[in-house]
């Protein structure tokens, strides 16, 4: 049986002998790509930005472009429309109503095993529980989307579509 050295020794000949004879392929081409954010440059995607200025994308074969979110821009219209190749999305309420609409995208991962969606009322409204949302209209922000996203969140208080109005808040409510 052979032993390492004796067997790196051989290796290491043919590879002298062969050399002539062996070319190293070229470097792949970079595949270019962009990543919509989902708003403009902040702390949370830093993560994005570090990995990009450490060289991790092009490691991997990737020349990413990653392009500002916005007020007016809505990430999955952007990849639909082949603007750009990857976006953070809205939400799962924005990938529902993307496809609702008929929009090309597929989701391919999401960042948060347990959704952020939260509600928010006056600390001097009249909603101070779940249940307070009878009678009331609930929105979901920019996309509309309705009972979907909505009932599951009411749902541990035993409170039904039919229970509330469903509406769509597209910018700040007073």
């Amino acid at each position: 049986m052979l032993s390492r050295r004796h067997a790196f020794s051989v290796l290491s000949a043919i590879a002298l002998a062969t050399g002539p004879l062996v070319t190293v392929a070229p470097a792949a081409e970079l595949q270019k790509a962009s990543l919509r954010l989902k708003w403009l440059p902040q702390a949370q995607f830093a993560g994005f930005y570090v990995a990009a200025a450490k060289g991790y994308y092009k490691a991997e074969g990737i020349d990413l472009t990653i392009n500002p979110g916005g007020p007016n821009l809505l990430t999955e219209n952007l990849v639909a429309t082949g603007a750009d190749t990857f976006g953070l999305s809205g939400g799962t309420d924005s990938v529902f109503a993307a496809r609702d609409k008929g929009l090309p995208i597929v989701c391919i991962g999401v960042s948060h095993q347990i959704t952020p969606f939260i509600f928010v009322t006056r600390k001097d409204g009249p909603v101070k529980t779940i249940q307070d949302f009878k009678g009331k209209t609930v929105t979901t922000w920019f996309t509309c989307s309705s009972t979907e996203l909505i009932t599951p969140f009411l749902n541990p208080v035993r409170l039904t579509a039919r229970e509330y109005t469903p509406g769509c808040s597209v910018g700040i409510m007073n």
